[in-house]
């Protein structure tokens, strides 16, 4: 009896410590599983705290690149509108003066480069304002939307705005002219051949393309030259007051406008009219040798 009894007390308190073990791990379990969920919310607050640094310090940081641009665009717009302006003064001054044979002014070259002043002409480079008789209107390089670089299909006419901006003093006179790079490959010029004493602008070049294949030209590469010469005895009595260009005028556009015709093209529809001329031709001779021989019979 009192061996039944004591191991129904073994049996007791083997169950007592299992409850307590049972009790303690869960104890364990639970704080393990809070503390596991308070670290992950911590993580979370780090992270989110993370990106909103990050997005702050790239938000910060677009805004001061968008102002860096900005700021430097409008510098570049402003430089180039007080040299302008300048420009305009001195011209202005220069036109208004009454004994202007006496005073001899220098040729003014907007952002000269020496590399493109050669022996006897400065090579004069592709603005950015350009038009071809493929485009509806003019384009601008040198932007996304179009690039540096635009082409001319055979039989096709353009329209250039150099690069520079120059002016002519009274006693200098311009000749201008394609480089022969162009020349060679059938680029004609057909916009005049030079440039008055007194003008002060962007030279616009009007071009045709005779040869038999496109040719490209490119934002700021010499394409155009222009060769001074001095004219004797002070220069001229009257300086140029005519138009000058800074952008591509719409009447010179409209008169361009129309399907391109090469050279090529027209000789090819030549050939075929040829062809069929002389098929026609030898038609109507056989005709009448078969109508003589029948009425001589």
């Amino acid at each position: 009896m009192e061996r039944k009894e004591l191991g129904h007390k073994n049996k007791d308190i083997a169950e007592k410590i299992k409850d307590i073990e049972d009790s303690i791990l869960n104890l364990l379990k639970n704080y393990h599983n809070r503390k596991w969920e308070e670290i992950k919310e911590e993580y979370k607050k780090v992270k989110e705290d993370d990106n909103k640094i990050s997005s702050e310090l790239e938000r910060n940081l677009r805004l001061n690149r968008k102002k860096l641009r900005m700021d430097l665009i409008k510098k570049i717009a402003e430089d180039i509108k007080n040299k302008r302006k300048k420009l305009e003064d001195y011209v202005q001054e220069y036109i208004s003066l009454e004994e202007h044979k006496k005073t001899t002014l220098p040729i003014f070259i907007d952002d000269f480069d020496i590399n493109n002043l050669q022996s006897a002409n400065y090579d004069l480079r592709v603005g950015k304002r350009v038009y071809t008789t493929e485009k509806e209107y003019p384009i601008e390089l040198s932007t996304k939307t179009h690039g540096t670089m635009i082409k001319i299909e055979p039989g096709s006419f353009g329209l250039f705005l150099t690069y520079e901006y120059i002016f002519l003093p009274q006693d200098i006179y311009g000749l201008i002219s394609l480089r022969f790079r162009y020349k060679i490959r059938g680029l004609v010029n057909v916009s005049g051949f030079h440039i008055d004493p007194g003008y002060h602008g962007q030279i616009l070049f009007g071009v045709y393309n005779s040869g038999p294949s496109e040719i490209i030209l490119e934002y700021k590469r010499p394409t155009f030259m222009i060769t001074f010469l001095e004219i004797a005895e002070g220069g001229v009595k009257e300086i140029y007051k005519g138009e000058s260009f800074e952008e591509i005028p719409p009447k010179y556009i409209e008169q361009l406008r129309g399907p391109p015709v090469s050279l090529k093209e027209v000789h090819d529809r030549l050939e075929k009219l040829e062809t069929h001329f002389k098929y026609i031709v030898s038609m109507l001779i056989a005709i009448i040798a078969g109508i003589i021989v029948a009425l001589v019979t």
